[in-house]
């Protein structure tokens, strides 16, 4: 019989811990914890405890990617957008490069924009890299590099590009076309706000 992971026992034990805490009766001059509702319940009592707050905030952290750029196909003249989520403390920038080159994107390529915003949860990046009608020179692959003081980190994704003529020749099954027939373009705009 296969063992389970230690990550997947770690929770049923955390509860138990927990669960003990929560029903063990206070000692004699302890004091309810200050906290969430669950250390409420529980009563906190450090004895000749020395703490010290190194700083404010998380603990630092060198980033690490959490949603990856995936990699992609498309058509000659489609849009393509990658994607990459970080989380780093202090917050990480992020930079998009292509074939290992040191060139940071986009450099002067107007077919090409980067966007940035932080989040999507607290210490968290999130960056695009879109490519508006790709041609086949925009075909390799493109990294996400994240970096802070304490380190970086990067994630590779390949954008391969065809042509109609490829596209036709690999026998997989066409895309449904873009130009709707009229009575499905009417029942796709039932409902749609346009504000």
């Amino acid at each position: 019989m296969p063992q389970p992971p230690a990550a997947a026992l770690a929770l049923p034990v955390l509860l138990l811990l927990l669960l003990l805490v929560v029903r063990t009766p206070p000692p004699t001059g302890a004091r309810p914890s200050p906290g969430p509702d669950y250390l409420r319940r529980g009563w906190l009592r450090l004895p000749d405890a020395n703490l010290t707050v190194a700083h404010p905030g998380p603990c630092e952290s060198a980033p690490q990617i959490l949603l990856h750029p995936y990699d992609v196909w498309n058509v000659t003249g489609q849009d393509v957008i990658f994607g990459c989520e970080v989380f780093a403390y202090p917050m990480a920038s992020i930079e998009w490069r292509k074939d290992g080159l040191d060139i940071q994107l986009p450099g002067d390529d107007p077919h090409i924009s980067v966007q940035f915003r932080g989040g999507p949860q607290r210490f968290e990046v999130t960056g695009w890299l879109q490519i508006q009608a790709v041609r086949p020179s925009d075909e390799g692959t493109y990294r996400c590099l994240a970096r802070n003081a304490l380190g970086q980190v990067e994630a590779p994704a390949s954008l391969t590009v065809l042509t109609p003529d490829q596209l036709n020749s690999t026998g997989i099954p066409q895309l449904l076309s873009l130009h709707l027939a009229p009575e499905e373009e009417a029942e796709s705009e039932e409902g749609e706000d346009y504000y």
